[in-house]
């Protein structure tokens, strides 16, 4: 079943179009990743499919509704970890999560439990009354995945859900986001790391320049592939070692 569908997506900054004729389908039960070089695109297109950003032309449809900037009802099918992870600085861990509850008009009683499960589920209770800026990178990533798991979201959008996250807590993020898709949860991940992309995805889009240049299933991709990275590199060429001169022992 398509829960989530773009079409033509674009945007545009200053004159210059940054992401051209993006389309995609998001299937539940699905994970799928987006992979490409920096600056590719990949989280102007997350915060798009989040109606985070506008698109300069295209549309994006949530369960068969047009999804915009405006239309909040659709927005609560959406769990994201935004690229900014989208923390409020002057509350605390336990409060930004029940102030998020509280803007999805989840009762007191269910987000104090929801909270508190959340928190216990990555090891986070012990952080429940410091403020943000008080914790590392890899801590927040998680309490932004908390926050998108809060109001029991059809599609999950997951910008790097990896990056400075510890050993344990990624296996964790794995096989949550494992059982998550066998619920039928449509997941699309940016991630550069494809060790664990491997693990758990089921379909790989590779971009250049804003631009669409595959979209395959990952079996389809393995089957003529030693690996993920070793077809990434047929398309996107390392780039040649080269020293740096004034570096010496």
């Amino acid at each position: 079943m398509i829960v989530l569908e773009s079409h033509n997506l674009s945007k545009q900054y200053q004159g210059v179009f940054v992401i051209s004729d993006f389309s995609l389908s998001l299937h539940s039960g699905e994970i799928t990743c987006i992979i490409g070089n920096n600056g590719s695109g990949k989280s102007t297109i997350l915060g798009m499919l989040s109606a985070i950003i506008k698109p300069t032309t295209g549309s994006i449809s949530v369960l068969n509704q047009e999804l915009n900037l405006n239309n909040g009802h659709l927005k609560r099918h959406l769990g994201v970890m935004p690229e900014s992870l989208a923390l409020v600085d002057v509350l605390t861990i336990k409060e930004n999560l029940l102030l998020v509850a509280n803007a999805y008009g989840i009762d007191k009683q269910d987000s104090l439990f929801r909270s508190e499960y959340l928190l216990n589920y990555f090891d986070l209770l012990k952080y429940q009354e410091y403020f943000p800026y008080q914790l590392s990178f890899g801590t927040k990533k998680k309490v932004a995945l908390c926050l998108a798991l809060l109001h029991s979201p059809k599609i999950l959008i997951l910008d790097e859900p990896f990056e400075g996250v510890d050993v344990i807590s990624s296996n964790r993020i794995q096989s949550l986001l494992k059982l998550l898709s066998k619920k039928g949860i449509a997941i699309i991940i940016a991630c550069h790391q494809f060790n664990l992309l491997e693990k758990i995805i089921d379909r790989c889009v590779i971009l250049s320049s804003g631009k669409v240049l595959i979209d395959e299933y990952y079996h389809n991709i393995i089957s003529s592939n030693t690996n993920l990275e070793s077809f990434y590199f047929k398309f996107n060429p390392p780039l040649e070692m080269r020293d740096i001169e004034w570096i010496d022992l």
